[in-house]
């Protein structure tokens, strides 16, 4: 099915993954949707949003990773609260 949604889609990326587990109830089963497009070949697009109905809150992420270069990247998150978050991402081999 997932095959499917990303050759009609043109996603990278489409997977729907089970969870457990909530703020409310910690053993209410769960799934979250998860689609990725590569934007452009430094930049990845990730978009999260949770499967559900009745109580389950429908939480969504939407994240944007950008490689700078090889060694330095960022990942900007924005979360369902309309928070937002940025990392700064250093790669180093030994």
């Amino acid at each position: 099915m997932t095959d499917i949604l990303e050759k009609l889609g043109g996603f990278d990326t489409v997977q729907i993954t089970p969870s457990i587990g909530s703020d409310t109830d910690p053993l209410a089963p769960s799934a979250r949707l998860v689609i990725g497009k590569r934007i452009s070949n430094r930049a990845y697009l990730t978009f999260i949003r949770a499967l559900g109905g009745g109580t389950v809150v429908r939480e969504q992420t939407i994240v944007l990773e950008y490689d700078q270069n090889e060694r330095v990247g960022f990942i900007l998150t924005q979360t369902g609260d309309r928070s937002f978050a940025v990392d700064f991402r250093v790669r180093h081999r030994f």
